[in-house]
């Protein structure tokens, strides 16, 4: 159960606002093999906060290939692509 609470921690870590100790924790679940769509989620989120949102893209991607039912997944893919300026791509796709 390591790995849920290293999960848990990096959710409450981006909620506060603690950038670097929340993709520390969110690295380290990828690491320990977590096969959770949060995981690239809160990767995605952190690095859309800091404009990468090429990077972003990519992990919402995978995180709607982890599961496809995601809405959250969709919802933030969304916002990037609109940051992007891909949005009406998307809407093709």
């Amino acid at each position: 159960m390591p790995s849920v609470a290293y999960l848990n921690w990096s959710m409450h870590c981006l909620m506060l606002g603690d950038i670097g100790m929340a993709n520390k924790k969110l690295e380290s679940c990828k690491e320990m093999g977590i096969k959770s769509p949060d995981v690239y989620i809160n990767l995605g989120t952190l690095n859309a906060q800091a404009g990468n949102f090429e990077k972003a893209r990519d992990l919402y991607v995978k995180a709607i290939k982890m599961d496809r039912k995601n809405a959250k997944a969709f919802c933030m893919l969304a916002n990037v692509l609109t940051d992007l300026g891909e949005f009406e791509k998307s809407e093709q796709e």
